[in-house]
């Protein structure tokens, strides 16, 4: 019962916290890149937030579907959207420069469809804790080292969850990611990214969005910003 009250009360600080800007200042364009790995070519605004972290390979993955328009359920004017394999990445040429390019809320997404999990108990006031009153949850460990050495709040949000059990993996859930802990990696590696983008992406869009440009074209279909 308190797990499911504070689950209600994380859901609706999120949506408020939602509109966190996902960087600075970026450049109005980058050009454009193919990525060999998955097939899919990033260009001009979401190409220069992917590559505006240092770390940008580990923190969003390789491109799975090419960038697409589509109008949003709210009505609004069409958003262009691309999945990574651990992001969402929208676009808004409507909005001033530092807000156009924004992660989606893929943590939030997922939290409330994956079942609730056990938490494990953290002793209240640990030195190794970071304490969110936005959203009522610590952020602990080597967890807490992780989202401190790869962006903090502005690249994954505020936690949304205490420390879980989730199909046996010790997990934490951010507004635009999830945490994983894996003990039987080695020192310094032992903290992973769920891929939420490539599981919101199988729960929820076409599979033909994901098929390479080239392969597309073969289907008589053709993604938006496929370079010839």
């Amino acid at each position: 019962m308190v797990h499911s009250f504070r689950r209600i009360l994380a859901a609706f600080a999120v949506l408020i916290l939602s509109t966190v800007v996902l960087t600075g200042s970026l450049a109005q364009s980058s050009g454009q890149r193919f990525f060999p790995e998955t097939g899919h070519w990033v260009s001009d605004e979401i190409l220069t937030a992917y590559e505006s972290i240092p770390n940008y390979k580990e923190v969003y993955g390789y491109p799975i579907t090419e960038a697409f328009k589509r109008v949003t359920a709210s009505g609004e004017a069409e958003v262009t959207y691309q999945y990574f394999e651990r992001a969402r990445f929208e676009f808004r040429p409507n909005q001033p420069p530092d807000l156009q390019v924004t992660l989606s809320p893929l943590g939030i997404f997922l939290y409330d469809l994956d079942q609730a999990g056990s938490v494990v108990a953290v002793a209240p006031g640990l030195s190794a804790c970071h304490y969110f009153s936005e959203t009522g949850f610590p952020v602990c460990y080597t967890f807490l080292e992780f989202f401190d050495q790869n962006g903090g709040i502005a690249q994954f949000g505020y936690p949304i969850s205490e420390i879980e059990i989730h199909e046996g993996w010790m997990v934490q859930y951010f507004q635009r990611a999830r945490f994983e802990w894996h003990p039987e990696f080695p020192p310094g590696q032992r903290v992973a990214l769920t891929n939420v983008g490539q599981i919101f992406f199988n729960l929820t869009e076409d599979p033909k969005l994901s098929l390479p440009p080239r392969d597309r074209r073969e289907q008589g279909t053709t993604p938006m910003s496929a370079p010839p």
